[in-house]
């Protein structure tokens, strides 16, 4: 088997790969992207209701998505009623290529979610072992700082912290769930008086920064524990300042995602 000379780099860069593919479906396309945003908009904004109605809501999770068959690996997520769900597809039978899978958005403003599936092939890394290994090398932070990398290395990316870790045992196998705040500067970053400060292209008007919460779940499966291997993604976000009324029901709808074969998701029902 002909290893990649540099594969924590090459599962780091899916993430940005995921982004080069869906190009060719236009979520990375900026007026095809607006275009979507605005249908969740619209969709949602008739949606939105009281504080308190809102709150008793956070822990209804009844629009269960499910894609499953006997001898291949599907997945589930469990999503919120009301959130408005544009894209579902199940993983594709060829194991080529990165595959978006799904995409739906919720009440509060820009908050959306993402599946992703990418085939990884026979590369194999510190990373991958960490799935797929029963005594991995690898912490579970160090684990996330490498996944999540690509996000804070971004030219846009204007601060990135990453948050607390944690594993769960789901489906197929292991889970590694994390969160990381970025705030974005749309503009050019620069330095004034030792501080770093985002401004407008060719002038020195401040501009504000765009910052949002992320959590994201990310697992690793096999055949019988060989190649080839496929990496799965959700990314829930949602603007910063909504996290704190967000943060239990996002992390309920990220916390239900699961990989596995038909009988391993019916142990986990819905």
């Amino acid at each position: 088997m002909r290893r990649m000379r540099r594969p924590l780099a090459a599962l780091v860069s899916l993430v940005s790969l995921w982004k080069l593919q869906l190009l060719s479906e236009g979520f990375a396309q900026p007026h095809l992207c607006l275009r979507r945003r605005r249908l969740l908009d619209g969709c949602v904004g008739s949606l939105l209701f009281s504080q308190q109605a809102r709150a008793e809501e956070t822990t209804d999770l009844s629009q269960f998505i499910r894609f499953a068959e006997e001898a291949k690996t599907g997945w589930q997520i469990n999503l919120p009623k009301d959130w408005i769900t544009i894209r579902k597809e199940a993983a594709p039978s060829d194991a080529s290529g990165a595959k978006s899978l799904l995409f739906s958005g919720g009440p509060t403003k820009k908050s959306e979610i993402k599946v992703l599936r990418a085939s990884l092939g026979s590369s194999k890394s510190s990373t991958l072992d960490f799935f797929l290994s029963p005594q991995p090398a690898m912490t579970k932070d160090q684990a996330a700082e490498a996944l999540s990398r690509s996000y804070a290395k971004k030219p846009s990316t204007f601060r990135f912290k990453l948050l607390k870790s944690k594993v769960l045992e789901r489906g197929s196998g292991r889970i590694l769930r994390y969160g990381f705040s970025v705030a974005r500067c749309e503009g050019s970053q620069t330095e004034s008086e030792g501080q770093k400060i985002c401004v407008k292209p060719g002038s020195d008007d401040k501009l504000d920064t765009i910052a949002r919460h992320w959590e994201v779940a990310t697992t690793v499966t096999s055949t019988d524990g060989k190649e080839p291997y496929a990496l799965w993604i959700v990314e829930c976000s949602v603007p910063s300042e909504n996290w704190k009324e967000e943060s239990a029901q996002i992390n309920q709808i990220v916390d239900s995602f699961a990989v596995g074969t038909k009988a391993q998701l019916d142990q986990l029902g819905s």
